[in-house]
């Protein structure tokens, strides 16, 4: 036994015919709509391609901090670090010449990140929850 098609469905003010022909284009043809699985696959290709070279062109290596660098950001920035303050470009700068050849490797960023983020770290601590 074959079933025959629905035309109207309950609640519905217009039947499916009708409503199918509003949203088709003018040559009768289904709108083009892209399936969420086609975003997806477009955006994981994407990502794919260019992550490589993205990747080593912007991001440098990280290098641990060894204790002679932190002991020296910790001699300077100490104060600061407990207080929750944030060193300014100018202080690590003077940090760094005044600690030349334990400081030669980072950058004036480099230590003020490393400023923050220790005293990210205390707060965390300190508060914890």
């Amino acid at each position: 036994m074959a079933k025959q098609p629905v035309e109207e469905l309950p609640g519905m003010s217009v039947p499916l015919s009708q409503a199918q022909s509003k949203h088709s284009d003018a040559k009768g043809k289904e709108p083009n709509r892209k399936l969420k699985k086609d975003k997806e696959l477009s955006r994981k290709k994407n990502t794919d391609k260019h992550s490589a070279s993205l990747e080593s062109a912007r991001r440098a290596k990280k290098h641990p901090w060894s204790p002679v660098e932190v002991a020296a950001v910790m001699r300077h920035f100490g104060e600061q670090i407990r207080k929750g303050k944030l060193a300014t470009m100018i202080e690590c700068q003077q940090c760094k010449k005044a600690e030349d050849p334990a400081l030669a490797g980072r950058s004036i960023q480099n230590i003020r990140d490393f400023v923050r983020n220790r005293g990210v770290t205390l707060k965390r601590k300190q508060n914890p929850g």
